[in-house]
Formats: C-alpha cells, sequence, structure tokens
C-alpha cells in the first residue's frame, strides 16, 4: 500500500475517524455495558410478552415480536460489522486510487459522512412522533383497564400491571426504532459512500497487480458481506409471512411479509449493480486499453524488419510475442466486477431463499 505522504494527508486521528465515531452503540454506553443492555432488553421482552398475550390465542403477536428481536440483533451486527470493516478497507487499498489527493477527498467525504449525528436524531424524533399518537389514544385504556382484574381489593394491581406492561412495550419500541432506524441510516450511508467509488469526484486506478491481489474482490466481498445478512432478514420476513399463510391463515400479514422480503431482496440486487458499476467500468476500461496496447505491440514485433538469418533474434521474437499474448488471456480472464465466485455463490443462494417462500405462499392460497 502506498505510503501517504502529503502534507494535506489525513493524520492517524482523522483515518481512524470511523473507530472513534459514536454511533449509537457508544451514545447507549452498549459497549462499555457488553452484553448485559440486550439481555436486559429480552427479559423485558418477554415479561411484556407474559404480561400482555395469551400464546394460543395471540400466536400472530408472538410472530411479530420474534420478527421485532430478531431485527435488533441483525442491526447489532450489521454497524458493528461496518464501523471496524469500511475505513480499514479503504486504508488499505488506497492504492486503487487514480492519486494521493484522490484517496484523501476521498478519505474527507467518509469523515464528512459519518461526522453527522442524524442516525442517532431521526429515530428518536420518529419515536417521538409514534409515541405521542400511541400515547394520545391509549390513554384511556392505560390508566382505567384493570388488566380483567374484578376484586376491588386488587383492583389497583389490575391498573399497575396495565401501566407496566405499556411502559415495558414503549421502552422495547424506543430500542428498536432507535437501533433499526439508527442502522438503516448507517446501512444506506455506507452504500451511498461505496457508491461514490470509481465516480468522477474520486476515479480510481486500475493497476493488473491490485486485480491479482483481489484488492477490488475485497469491496466486492465487503458488499456482499453486508447484502447477505440483510438478504437473510428478507428470507427471515418471509418465514414469518409463510407461517401466518398456512398456519394463523392470516393472509394479510402473511402477503406482507412476503412483500417486504420480496422488496429487500430487489433493492440489495440493485444496490449490488449500482454500487459496484463504478468499479467495473474501470476495470473495463483499464482492460480494454491495456488490451490495445499489446496488440500494438504484438503488431509491431510481427513487421518489424529483421534478419531473417539472426535464430536467435528470431526465437526472443516470437517468445515475447507469446508472453504478449499470455499476458493477454491473463488479463481477459479476470473478472470484470469485483465478485469471486465464491462469494457470488453465497449470494445467489441468498437470494433463492429469499424468492422461494414467496412461490411457496402459493401452495397456501390454493
Amino acid at each position: 500500500m502506498k505510503e501517504i505522504q502529503s502534507e494535506e494527508a489525513p493524520n492517524d486521528n482523522e483515518l481512524k475517524l470511523l473507530k472513534n465515531a459514536k454511533f449509537w452503540r457508544e451514545r447507549l454506553k452498549l459497549d462499555s455495558w457488553g452484553k448485559y443492555p440486550f439481555i436486559f432488553l429480552y427479559i423485558l421482552h418477554i415479561i411484556d410478552l407474559f404480561l400482555t398475550y395469551d400464546f394460543i390465542s395471540n400466536f400472530t403477536n408472538y410472530l411479530l415480536d420474534m420478527m421485532l428481536i430478531t431485527t435488533i440483533l441483525f442491526a447489532v451486527y450489521i454497524v458493528k460489522k461496518i464501523k471496524y470493516s469500511f475505513q480499514d478497507l479503504m486504508i488499505k487499498n488506497s492504492s486503487i486510487f487514480k492519486s494521493e489527493e484522490s484517496f484523501r477527498y476521498y478519505n474527507s467525504y467518509l469523515i464528512e459522512k459519518y461526522r453527522t449525528k442524524k442516525e442517532f436524531y431521526i429515530p428518536i424524533i420518529l419515536y417521538l412522533i409514534w409515541f405521542s399518537i400511541s400515547f394520545t389514544n391509549n390513554f384511556e385504556f392505560i390508566f382505567t383497564d384493570t388488566y380483567g382484574i374484578q376484586n376491588p381489593d386488587l383492583v389497583f394491581l389490575g391498573h399497575i400491571l396495565r401501566i407496566g406492561a405499556y411502559t415495558i412495550w414503549y421502552t422495547v419500541t424506543f430500542v428498536w426504532i432507535l437501533v433499526v432506524g439508527s442502522t438503516l441510516i448507517i446501512f444506506i450511508t455506507t452504500f451511498i459512500c461505496i457508491n461514490k467509488l470509481g465516480s468522477k469526484e474520486y476515479p480510481l486506478k486500475v493497476t493488473y497487480e491490485d486485480l491479482k491481489i483481489g484488492a477490488f474482490e475485497q469491496i466486492g466481498k465487503f458488499i456482499i458481506s453486508l447484502s447477505i445478512p440483510a438478504i437473510l432478514i428478507g428470507t427471515f420476513f418471509s418465514i414469518i409471512g409463510l407461517t401466518f399463510i398456512f398456519f394463523v391463515r392470516n393472509f394479510f400479514y402473511g402477503y406482507t411479509m412476503l412483500g417486504v422480503s420480496l422488496f429487500i431482496t430487489i433493492i440489495f440486487a440493485f444496490l449490488l449493480y449500482k454500487n459496484t458499476i463504478h468499479i467495473h467500468e474501470a476495470i473495463v476500461s483499464y482492460k480494454t486499453k491495456l488490451k490495445q496496447r499489446l496488440i500494438k505491440q504484438i503488431q509491431k514485433l510481427s513487421f518489424k524488419e529483421r534478419n531473417v538469418s539472426e535464430i536467435n533474434e528470431e526465437y526472443m521474437i516470437y517468445s515475447t510475442i507469446y508472453n504478449l499474448h499470455d499476458y493477454y488471456e491473463r488479463v481477459d480472464n479476470i473478472n470484470d466486477w469485483p465478485f469471486n465466485p465464491t462469494s457470488l455463490k453465497k449470494l445467489f443462494i441468498t437470494f433463492s431463499s429469499s424468492v422461494l417462500p414467496f412461490f411457496l405462499s402459493f401452495i397456501g392460497i390454493a
């Protein structure tokens, strides 16, 4: 990797900005507390389930709550992966940029994008809007319902149970909106940053060395490593949707979940193409120009005037032409897209698992 020696080059603190960026994990002190906040959240949620639902008659609510917990775990995984991987990947592969200046500009762009606190404040604002509407609509029920307790001496206990159940529900919902909403914003921001790679503002310099060592494939693997968990969430929604259709016989919830799953799959299929098109174009442009140069060299050697009696020179010329042809073939065999076959296979299996439940759902209608 090239060393950046310009006076304007970012210092170590700037290069490690993403490691020190205060995403919601740090703002909620989750990293310093370890796994305990999520264990506490899960216990709260289980208590809420037992206080609020009856398993047999409210199986629908259990499925929805299962979806809630799963999406929180997904959000925790994604934010940790983005935070510790993305900018490190760019620093390690800084040689793919057209110039040191391009890399500095791109790093500054990343810093600017991740410096914003919108990923923390927007979900809180959305929660406050939702909470005000929900609390207003349920105010009378929350403070007057006795939880089915008819005994006058125990009515106060019913009030406490109902208020407690709603308090837990609002707490769990707050964490869900904050965590999942923040993660979605970080996720979208990251894909926007990846999409800028190879654009006119941040041009790339493709070399045979970078292609062979897999510098571009590493970017492709990073994109796929983010996409596969998201598509798996879509697959999970599909399974929940099938459960609604086959067992609960609730077609509205079932096809809503399947629709969300299909939407996620289509969006990520589009993002995979959109976020690698500039890299693809840069690789194709490099390969085309390199081939043209090699062909010109071959033609120059082929038509070179020489004395046929000079056997050694003749042999060296043909050997050089052969090596140029071999080099041409090796360059041509390199994938134009920043994905290796193994990653593509994983992606195909994941896509298939996400789409398959949608087709199976029609059996449920029949």
